[in-house]
């Protein structure tokens, strides 16, 4: 997200930082993902392509893989002026590296893998300069731009459970089960986020599952990115009807087997949104692909929102 404002400045945002680029033959290097059937690219490779050398905020809404694995390809390609998570350890931790056992379960290894990523991805911001803020939901409404307000919000009976086992991580004393549990419910530990600008409202909740959300005072948003790929629970009825989307994203790739996005929860925001964008090609009954590297949107100081084809 950027702000041009009228002085010729501007201001530059990035919510989350995807997973790893992953290559076919197993190795991770910079460079557009290689899936025959898609033209998504990553995070860094994105910034690199639009020549965007400095972010003023970089959030990572919570620390899966698929949220903070691009941090450090991203951190070799852009400066970071400010960091939010809600998690930030001690500083004396920044750097440190946890042991990954070759017998955990493979969401318990793709937690550490995150952890570690985000270690050095801390010590590598502190040298620079960054500002690292950990942001829990009684922090108000921030003023990011002269048009540009950023509203967080968390779940903040999540976050002393994840807390503790982070910590447990650093001390090695964690074990799998308490790594299964938190991938869990890491997803709730999101920060959700409501963008305003120009009398528009654009909604990043993270993976936030929506019915912990749904019976909160929900303004009508123009934007909203459909948590947890479009997962079965990224979505209620009572939501949809509330936000009244004109635009409904779902950042999914399309290589997924686990049901995301669901059937269902697509035909709900069809329901009730004006359009359905996908950030890769994927193939649903009534859907057609569509090949495409971003879902790009421009909205003016008037407020008017349109589609960048």
């Amino acid at each position: 997200m950027r702000e041009n404002t009228a002085d010729g400045t501007s201001f530059t945002m990035l919510v989350d930082c995807g997973d790893i680029s992953i290559h076919a033959d197993g190795e991770a290097p910079s460079g557009q993902y290689c899936d025959a059937c898609s033209r998504r690219i990553s995070a860094a490779d994105f910034l690199k392509k639009e020549k965007i050398k400095r972010l003023d905020l970089l959030v990572i809404t919570h620390l899966h893989r698929d949220h903070v694995g691009g941090l450090l390809q991203l951190l070799a390609e852009a400066d970071v002026s400010q960091l939010w998570c809600n998690y930030v350890p001690d500083p004396v931790l920044w750097g440190r590296q946890v042991q990954v056992p070759d017998s955990f379960s493979d969401g318990a290894k793709c937690l550490l893998d995150s952890i570690n990523i985000y270690s050095r991805g801390l010590l590598l911001l502190s040298k620079k300069g960054a500002v690292i803020r950990c942001i829990r939901s009684d922090q108000k409404a921030l003023r990011m731009g002269r048009e540009l307000h950023v509203f967080p919000f968390c779940d903040d009976a999540a976050l002393p459970r994840q807390e503790k086992i982070w910590q447990r991580c650093f001390d090695a004393q964690v074990g799998c089960e308490e790594l299964d549990c938190l991938n869990k419910f890491i997803n709730d530990t999101s920060l959700r986020l409501r963008i305003c600008y120009a009398g528009r409202n654009i909604e990043l909740p993270g993976d936030f599952c929506a019915a912990r959300w749904d019976k909160c005072d929900q303004p009508e948003c123009s934007i909203v990115k459909l948590p947890h790929h479009g997962h079965a629970d990224s979505l209620t009825e009572p939501l949809a009807a509330k936000l009244r989307a004109e635009y409904t994203v779902v950042s999914v790739s399309n290589s997924r087997t686990d049901h995301c996005p669901a059937e269902e929860i697509m035909a709900m925001s069809g329901r009730n949104s004006g359009r359905l964008l996908f950030t890769d090609a994927v193939t649903l009954p009534g859907i057609h692909p569509v090949y495409h590297d971003s879902v790009r949107f421009r909205i003016d100081k008037s407020g008017s929102v349109s589609l960048v084809e």
